[in-house]
């Protein structure tokens, strides 16, 4: 059993001005000129990132997360989180690499900066709710259905769903990757890894990001010591 992070996107979505992106926006949806929200809001994407003077937005990549500690930090189950400050999260161009920059200031030391693009997470959505949750491998099976074409399975057998796990957005817990199999999903979750952050499709509407840190550079704050990886589903 797992215990983890869940958290939730709100209903609006808010989309780069510049790419005119009004011909498939959904009702709630806005260009980012038009957003009202506090300073440090925690979000998902978006060309709207709010940074403290002693960082610099990473140069060639793209915004993905931002979180309000004093938030997470008051559903950790591990008690591993920094109580207070600002995770920021950045992707390469390839999904396979990217950066965590650790603030501990407050929303007021913050400055709204603006990067419109057209690539990853190129829209923004905030986060609406945030929980905790518990969760394990049983979750990961599935009953094989009437009509399936699987050697050795007959309807009613249990196996492994590639891509049970994909729908949420978490801290720890079983690590998702859809291309990857049992065993190799089992070894990475059971390994002293801490899974830092997972981007799943109730954000992205297709694809898991996934963020993941030994626990020690957990502790010590040495976010530069994380591993990335872009699952397609």
């Amino acid at each position: 059993m797992y215990k983890i992070i869940r958290f939730t996107p709100a209903s609006q979505r808010y989309y780069p001005k510049s790419l005119n992106c009004s011909s498939y926006m959904k009702e709630d949806d806005i260009d980012h000129t038009s957003v009202d929200f506090a300073l440090g809001a925690s979000r998902i994407g978006g060309p709207i990132v709010d940074l403290p003077e002693s960082l610099d937005y990473p140069k060639n990549m793209f915004f993905t997360a931002q979180l309000d500690l004093k938030k997470f930090s008051a559903f950790d189950p591990l008690d591993f989180l920094p109580k207070t400050g600002f995770l920021y999260f950045f992707i390469s161009n390839s999904g396979e690499h990217g950066k965590v920059l650790y603030a501990n200031v407050e929303a007021n030391q913050l400055t709204r900066i603006i990067r419109e693009h057209d690539g990853w997470f190129y829209d923004g959505c905030l986060v609406n709710d945030i929980f905790n949750e518990k969760e394990d491998f049983r979750s990961r099976y599935r009953y094989c259905e009437a009509g399936e074409d699987l050697d050795g399975y007959d309807e009613g057998d249990m196996l492994w769903d590639d891509h049970a796990g994909s729908e949420k957005s978490k801290i720890y817990g079983i690590y998702t990757h859809c291309q990857k199999h049992e065993e190799t999903i089992k070894a990475i979750t059971q390994e002293a890894d801490v899974l830092l952050l997972q981007i799943g499709e109730d954000f992205t509407g297709e694809g898991v990001w996934s963020v993941q840190i030994d626990l020690v550079s957990l502790i010590h704050r040495r976010f530069h010591n994380c591993r990335f990886e872009w699952g397609q589903t």
